[in-house]
């Protein structure tokens, strides 16, 4: 059952399956680039709207499947004698989850759709009485979260053993069943007047097209529940008044705020680093098991993509890496200055640094538009100028690098590349 999560079912992954991770707009990856050209294939397919079962839309059929086989599991795994009790209703529950897991990625990839019934169909009656309408979207928030509910009676609460960390707890099912309503209570899909032409064969609606402020209540008390059980909390790093060493400096303060600037975490951030406290999440120092924010994860994905494959998408070309993902400058723009105020964007702020300390974190040579940011944008974003780590490696003068993008050189595709760090 769990082999459905894989591929185009991921949530974080390989591009080829999951194109909407860390993108820039125009669909650009910089590692596929071949004597200097942008290779015309299925990616250019996908922009311009070309969807078929060779570009990431295997995802129906491998859900259904996924929901078969956990209908089959949980209809009969009660005969089983070898197991013992508990592990029977532990292993119902993670089919039970999987089962409604499937339901919420394809409703959220293709909206409404058809609720096969939960003891199977009867594969010789005509095709006609086989071909199940879609069910409304409600109907499927309905079915999904009724089912994580069930799933989460019978699911432990903390994380099992490192052999099994991919298996849903307590807190993996109503999360999920909480982001469900948050989902079913939107505009989107509560009270959308755009989708009242979506209809079935036989006219029924499958959008509401009443809206129901109680939606928002009921996805708040389901967030509270996860909450309220007292196992997930955010990361935190201390606050640090000097640099610890190459790639970690002191910490950048947040603007001034009379209520949160003298107040500790969770109160305020006088105690904490919040850039560290974010980026150690994302940069591998911060093991699986030492992240209290973890509530339901892929383990195949974490330590492939996250601690190898990633990493080196993310890196330029000077270091070896692949220099894929690139940001956008909107995005970057959206980062705020160190006061809160937003970007000043008519006329740009001018000039470069001269030295590596009038405009900390920033070294020297650096645009002026990227001095003074909020903490958040220097744990993000690979300027211009910006200095790279790699603290693994033993020879002091690789583990240190400035680096520029420029149109025309090895290390970028474009005048200003801009990367996840």
């Amino acid at each position: 059952m769990y082999t459905h999560l894989r591929g185009s079912n991921t949530d974080v992954g390989n591009k080829n399956d999951v194109l909407t991770n860390f993108l820039s707009d125009d669909m650009f990856f910089g590692d596929r680039i071949k004597d200097g050209r942008f290779p015309n294939d299925e990616y250019s397919d996908y922009k311009n709207g070309i969807y078929t079962e060779a570009n990431w839309q295997d995802s129906w059929a491998s859900c259904y499947q996924g929901i078969r086989k956990a209908s089959i599991f949980i209809d009969n795994v009660d005969k089983n004698r070898e197991m013992t009790r508990d592990e029977i209703v532990d292993r119902k529950a993670q089919a039970r989850f999987l089962r409604a897991y499937y339901y919420w990625l394809l409703i959220r990839k293709y909206g409404p759709v058809p609720l096969v019934p939960e003891h199977g169909l009867d594969y010789t009656e005509s095709y006609a009485d086989l071909s199940l309408p879609r069910n409304t979207y409600d109907e499927c928030v309905d079915f999904i979260t009724s089912e994580l509910a069930l799933a989460a009676r019978d699911l432990p609460a903390s994380l099992r053993d490192s052999r099994n960390l991919a298996r849903p707890t307590q807190g993996a099912a109503l999360a999920a069943r909480a982001k469900v309503f948050i989902y079913a209570a939107s505009p989107f899909y509560n009270g959308n007047a755009e989708m009242a032409d979506l209809v079935d064969d036989k006219g029924k609606q499958l959008i509401s097209q009443q809206y129901q402020e109680e939606k928002w209540a009921r996805a708040a008390a389901a967030a509270r529940e996860v909450i309220e059980l007292g196992i997930y909390k955010l990361y935190t790093y201390p606050y640090h008044a000097e640099d610890q060493g190459p790639g970690y400096p002191a910490t950048v303060v947040p603007p001034f705020h009379a209520q949160y600037s003298n107040a500790n975490f969770p109160n305020g951030w006088k105690d904490i680093d919040p850039m560290e406290s974010y980026r150690a999440l994302f940069d591998g120092s911060v093991q699986f098991l030492g992240n209290p924010e973890v509530i339901f994860s892929r383990v195949t994905e974490i330590g492939d993509q996250l601690t190898k494959i990633l990493p080196m998408h993310q890196a330029p070309y000077s270091l070896n890496g692949w220099n894929t993902y690139g940001l956008t400058q909107k995005q970057v723009d959206a980062y705020a200055m160190s006061d809160g105020g937003t970007v000043p964007l008519n006329p740009r702020v001018s000039g470069f640094t001269s030295d590596n300390t009038s405009h900390k974190p920033l070294p020297a040579n650096v645009s002026l538009q990227y001095a003074d940011r909020e903490p958040r944008f220097y744990a993000s974003v690979a300027y211009s100028g910006s200095i790279w780590y790699r603290n693994s490696l033993t020879r002091g003068e690789d583990r240190v690098k400035q680096v520029f993008y420029y149109r025309g050189t090895a290390m970028a595709s474009s005048p200003l590349r801009l990367s996840f760090i």
